[in-house]
């Protein structure tokens, strides 16, 4: 399924941040987990697979003085969520990312994100 095509391992999102539209600024979905390249969102419901959506991560201020991170991701598939049958899963590759950006996403993923089997 998906893991056959990641090239980067997922590693698991500690808190549940939201992940806004950029400009309606509505939740999109929840992080759940996150790799260099991509993340995968817990959403109520589905998007287009193989869409490209403009989306946008408030920061707390440890990770950094800007109040926001912007990128162009893709939907790559979808599945509903197998305990919650209000909700779904989708996996997204980012697409466009200014370097700033990529370096801010880089740094989120290592300080609020865990390697699976851990605690």
């Amino acid at each position: 399924m998906e893991t056959n095509q990641r090239s980067n391992s997922r590693r698991k999102f500690k808190y549940y941040l939201p992940v806004v539209e950029f400009n309606t600024l509505e939740v999109f979905g929840y992080l759940v987990d996150i790799s260099p390249t991509g993340f995968r969102l817990e959403v109520s419901k589905p998007h287009g697979v193989t869409r490209d959506y403009t989306l946008r991560i408030d920061l707390p201020a440890e990770i950094s003085p800007k109040p926001y991170i912007s990128f162009v991701a893709r939907v790559m598939w979808v599945r509903a969520d197998p305990i919650d049958s209000f909700a779904f899963h989708e996996g997204y590759k980012v697409t466009k990312i200014a370097p700033a950006d990529e370096e801010i996403f880089t740094k989120m993923m290592a300080q609020y994100s865990k390697a699976a089997g851990q605690n």
